[in-house]
């Protein structure tokens, strides 16, 4: 029975999501990964509530005033009416109640600071999309280089696997005298410093990984499939966040000119007072009594000293930054873009001669290995031959990495719907 539980248990622990490794994972899911773990995406549900509160803030704007007041005071003198029936108010007096007031035209400012907080939240809703965006260039230097070092070490591997095939054809020919003792140590040495470059490139790709994990969250291992999916160019494409935000803070300046011109209107109020003072609004009764007052307001600034027209005009510098900075992105995002299609179309070129060179590379090395076993050569001119081999097979899976690299980047470049359908 103890013996069933404790089974049952390491079950359980190895098949538990903390030990669960992931089979394979795409570049477009590292993307969405990655975003959904950034430490920024909270930002955007907290700028969201602070949005609502300044919105909420503006509107209540509208809504009327109700203030309460109270003060009581001694005066050095105080109205007397001389006379038979005249009247001598007390010095002691006082005065408290309620306070109304209710805006009735402000000039447009606060529909206009509604949109001014609008349009300060989607600017800087955008700006934590671009930082959101920048993640795809860290995702894609981990993914891509975690699929370079691996594809290196499967042709290490391979170089590896012809090293020891060699030296098990060498034994014959050393006991017949035919191929040097020597020749062999230098196989066995080429093998070891293979295997160290093996381990090197393993440690490397092991760093691309826990790097790519951090990122994205996910339970990715060595043995995970990484891999760039066929239906990317089925993705929507949108605009760069990068856009988004030079239009949104260009919105947002155009709020704030409006508002800033909305700030020498003429405001009309309409006001309330309820209260009990001593003396009453009648002094001549010489008695605490009730009252109230209604009325209207009207308050406009006729004179500013252009500090207005200032604050507008250091606005509209900035739009002229903005404007400058978008065209800067702009160009030098077209610039990009063009980059990437030329280095497409250099690769294409060169991944077309690869499988021509390979086949001539591997030809030779298999006319030496020949040559070697045969005691015709050394085996420094076989180990030349065959890294030439080697370096061949390198190049071709490097460019097909840099391929689909730079495919990928285009698409990030052009502007991609990463999100969920």
């Amino acid at each position: 029975m103890n013996r069933l539980y404790t089974i049952l248990i390491i079950l359980n622990i190895a098949f538990s999501p903390a030990f669960s490794q992931i089979d394979s994972i795409s570049i477009v899911q590292c993307f969405r990964a990655a975003r959904t773990n950034a430490a920024t995406k909270p930002q955007l549900e907290i700028m969201e509530a602070i949005s609502e509160l300044k919105i909420d803030n503006a509107s209540s704007t509208n809504l009327p005033e109700l203030s309460a007041f109270g003060k009581g005071w001694y005066q050095s003198d105080a109205i007397k009416v001389p006379g038979p029936t005249g009247i001598t108010v007390n010095q002691f007096q006082y005065n408290f109640g309620l306070e109304a007031d209710q805006k009735i035209y402000d000039g447009g400012m606060a529909r206009k600071s509604k949109e001014s907080d609008l349009a300060t939240a989607e600017s800087d809703k955008n700006k934590i999309e671009t930082d959101l965006y920048k993640l795809n260039d860290r995702v894609l230097t981990y993914f891509f280089n975690s699929l370079l070092f691996d594809e290196n070490s499967k042709t290490l591997a391979l170089k590896l696997d012809y090293l020891q095939k060699r030296l098990k054809e060498m034994e014959s020919g050393v006991k017949n005298g035919i191929i040097k003792n020597s020749d062999c140590d230098k196989i066995i040495a080429e093998s070891l410093s293979t295997q160290q470059q093996m381990l090197e490139l393993e440690k490397i790709k092991l760093q691309m990984i826990q790097a790519l994990q951090i990122l994205t969250d996910q339970k990715i291992s060595e043995t995970t499939f990484l891999f760039v999916p066929d239906s990317l160019n089925l993705l929507a494409t949108t605009l760069r966040p990068e856009i988004k935000f030079f239009d949104s803070e260009a919105a947002r300046i155009e709020k704030s000119v409006k508002l800033k011109s909305a700030q020498n209107l003429p405001k009309f109020y309409a006001f309330g007072q309820l209260g009990y003072s001593y003396p009453g609004l009648n002094f001549f009764a010489n008695a605490p009594d009730y009252y109230y007052i209604v009325g209207a307001k009207l308050s406009w600034t006729i004179l500013d000293w252009k500090q207005v027209n200032r604050e507008t005009q250091v606005l509209r510098k900035q739009e002229d930054i903005i404007k400058t900075q978008r065209d800067d992105f702009d160009r030098n995002l077209q610039i990009s873009i063009q980059n990437e299609q030329l280095e497409q179309d250099k690769l294409m070129q060169i991944m077309q001669m690869d499988d021509q060179i390979i086949s001539k590379r591997a030809a030779i090395s298999a006319s030496s290995a020949s040559a070697l076993a045969n005691g015709v050569i050394t085996s420094s001119v076989y180990i030349e031959d065959l890294n030439n081999e080697i370096k061949a097979r390198f190049d071709m899976e490097t460019h097909k990495i840099q391929y689909q690299n730079s495919i990928v980047k285009s698409f990030l470049l052009k502007g991609t719907d990463i999100s969920e359908q």
